[in-house]
């Protein structure tokens, strides 16, 4: 059985700085790595029948707690930024009077009045922090008291979000999920951590990576967890932290160098695989150039279907990764040579290139020595579970450096070995694969029952056990990444997705459920949020094909903005 144990963590104020550790306002949340040190003293959730949803046990969104009697701790798990600043409420107060709505004023001509009025309502009603809202260091410490048997955690894909769970509720499912007798995915090791961190040095000094980057004088085996998913807390994603691993040196830039190559063969093989979103989306928009993609918008004659590769990371055989590893290095060697160079400065990894550069800027590469770290990443796959030490079986490492990389080179292999054999309308149809995500567009309107055998037959190319789910059949729009493509009088129509905007009014609305933006009482240098801002209109100018999409998008930025007191 798994022992789980941590450390009790003190609550500090929001905005207190810690001596030689990051000051951020997550510091009031207990760690969900490290569980607390003796076990759970007894589930108290009957007495917070309000927040009780799985099975009588405390699992909800901190955006979901009632506004009135947890008013301070939503406050507390709101503020999404690092060395918050807190002004005081009058400030804040005069600050909604003078400039916000002097403000909303100056966009009627984008925002129509019904809009305005219900932005005034939903602004006077929600935003107005109370007095409450800025606490000090005892105040946290209060507030979080009433809560001894619960723990927050990050939310899955949506790291400024947090989820409150029940102790015992959380320790029940890490136990069920990384323990177990019967477990084809994790096996509980007996040796101690001193033997298992001498394994694992011994095999890296083997393959003779002591030479190409040096281990880490200190470091520790990562340590597991649970996230719950945005979409539905009930479900978990498990993640291992391999921040203090002993090869996180060489694993970043082998990671680097992967990412070189995938974009380089990329262009040469016949596949799916977009290495950015930038390039996904692009491959989209292209279709605007094409008059007969056209045509099918304009009569409304396409259909978007949406596959999703369910538990990658955990499904995949290490054999097969092995061997497109292997034919994927041999492909790389014969068209771009035998090294990689990436910059030794962090900040120019853009130069990162192929080829052999100098060793005054950059590491260089061998292609043998990204195989050897691969292998050995893949055979040292212990972690920590509280006190237990436990050894993933199947699939890549989960947090590993170079696990995105060899997913994506997999799925690049079988692509390649398929030539798109499993899609009988290929001549019709774009097909886009964004990591996980697969979207196909096709230029006429195919039944639920042809779907139903081209995910089969796409299963079955990927093959090992890997799982295809189909997440969407539409004849009319789909929502990729962040766009939103959709069929339009004069063809294809490319917008922004807003994934905080209200669909009943059109606008985002408080509380907002993705933080993407720094919030104004954070008390960042103006340059911050004009960046932030810039970014942001550069980034969805390019996503929009036409000006009816990107004012749209731009107004739900502006008003998203105002929310913060931008």
């Amino acid at each position: 059985m798994i022992q789980l144990r941590g450390r009790t963590t003190a609550c500090t104020a929001v905005g207190a700085r810690r001596p030689r550790t990051r000051s951020s306002v997550r510091s009031p949340s207990a760690n969900a790595r490290l569980i607390a040190d003796s076990p759970c003293a007894g589930c108290d959730c009957a007495q917070w029948p309000q927040l009780s949803s799985a099975d009588g046990h405390i699992l909800m969104k901190a955006a979901d707690l009632p506004k009135d009697e947890f008013s301070v701790l939503r406050s507390m798990l709101s503020l999404n930024n690092k060395s918050p600043v807190p002004l005081s409420v009058g400030h804040l107060r005069r600050l909604q009077e003078q400039y916000l709505i002097s403000q909303l004023q100056s966009f009627s001509c984008v925002v129509s009045e019904v809009s305005l009025q219900r932005l005034r309502v939903i602004l006077s009603c929600h935003f107005i922090p109370s007095a409450r809202s800025f606490l000090s260091k005892r105040g946290c410490r209060d507030s979080l008291a009433q809560f001894p048997n619960v723990v927050f955690v990050p939310l899955d894909k949506n790291s400024k979000a947090w989820a409150i769970v029940c102790k015992s509720l959380y320790q029940s499912k890490v136990r069920s999920h990384f323990g177990g007798e019967n477990n084809p995915f994790y096996a509980i090791v007996s040796e101690s951590e001193r033997s298992l961190k001498q394994k694992i040095e011994h095999d890296y000094t083997r393959l003779e990576l002591q030479q190409v980057k040096p281990l880490r004088r200190e470091w520790s085996l990562g340590h597991a967890y649970l996230l719950p998913k945005n979409k539905d807390v009930q479900k978990c994603r498990p993640l291992v932290s391999f921040f203090k691993f002993c090869s996180k040196p060489l694993g970043k830039l082998v990671s680097r160098a992967l990412g070189v190559m995938v974009k380089s063969v990329s262009r040469k093989w016949r596949t799916m695989d977009a290495f950015s979103t930038t390039v996904a989306i692009d491959r989209v928009r292209a279709l605007k150039n094409s008059e007969e993609w056209q045509d099918a918008f304009r009569a409304n004659a396409v259909s978007f279907v949406k596959f999703d590769i369910k538990n990658q990371f955990t499904s995949l055989d290490k054999a097969a990764v092995t061997d497109a590893l292997r034919a994927f290095l041999l492909f790389f060697h014969r068209q771009f040579g035998h090294c990689v160079s990436v910059t030794k400065r962090r900040d120019e990894r853009k130069r990162d290139t192929v080829g052999k550069r100098s060793t005054t800027t950059h590491f260089v590469l061998s292609l043998q020595s990204v195989y050897d770290y691969c292998l050995f990443e893949m055979n040292n796959t212990f972690f920590r579970v509280g006190q237990s030490f436990v050894q993933q079986l199947q699939g890549l490492p989960m947090g590993g450096f170079v696990s995105d990389k060899l997913a994506v080179i997999w799925a690049m292999f079988r692509e390649k070995r398929s030539c798109f054999r499993w899609n009988p309308l290929n001549r019709l149809s774009l097909s886009v694969r964004f990591r996980d995500d697969i979207l196909i567009m096709i230029r006429q309107l195919v039944p639920a029952h042809d779907v139903e055998t081209m995910r089969q037959a796409l299963e079955i190319a990927y093959g090992g056990g890997i799982e295809l789910e189909l997440e969407e059949i539409s004849y009319e729009r789909s929502v990729f990444l962040d766009v939103v493509v959709s069929c339009g009088e004069h063809g294809i129509v490319v917008g922004h997705h807003n994934r905080n905007v209200d669909l009943s009014v059109g606008f985002p609305t408080l509380p907002l459920s993705v933080q993407r933006f720094p919030d104004f009482n954070v008390g960042y240098p103006k340059s911050i949020y004009v960046g932030t801002m810039v970014g942001a209109l550069k980034r969805v100018s390019h996503l929009c094909n036409n000006q009816f999409s990107l004012l749209l998008a731009v107004r739900q930025f502006f008003l998203e903005w105002l929310l913060k007191l931008y």
